[in-house]
């Protein structure tokens, strides 16, 4: 990040503080996207919040509606087959998208068992 960025300072800051080192090498790469997880990170660790921790052997709370992990007209992670409807008839079809990877024979699925369109 050049020192002549309006962002410099901030970025400066966040370093110092321990909430970021960047991307690697040195570098911060303003221009790389940042994921939810990432993001809960920075904004826990810039406002002193503490970790939460479950007791042992305490299941992880239930996807509520809306909460993929991703797009299902994305490739990437398994998604739980609750967190949208469109999801839950695909993994039903294919438990493969649900159990192992949301590859993208399960975003061509969004399509034929959904009838919804993925945009390019």
């Amino acid at each position: 990040m050049p020192c002549s960025s309006p962002f410099a300072k901030w970025i400066e800051e966040l370093v110092r503080r321990g909430v970021t080192s960047g991307c690697g090498g040195g570098n911060y790469c303003p221009g790389n996207g940042v994921t939810r997880g990432q993001m809960a990170v920075f904004l826990s660790t810039t406002f002193g919040l503490s970790v939460p921790v479950l007791p042992a052997n305490t299941a992880c709370p239930a996807p509520v509606q809306g909460a993929c992990a991703h797009d299902k007209c994305v490739t990437g992670e398994a998604l739980e087959a609750a967190c949208d409807p469109c999801v839950g008839k695909i993994c039903e079809v294919d438990p493969f998208c649900c159990n192992s990877f949301w590859d993208g024979i399960c975003v061509g699925r969004v399509s034929s068992v959904c009838s919804l369109t993925c945009a390019p």
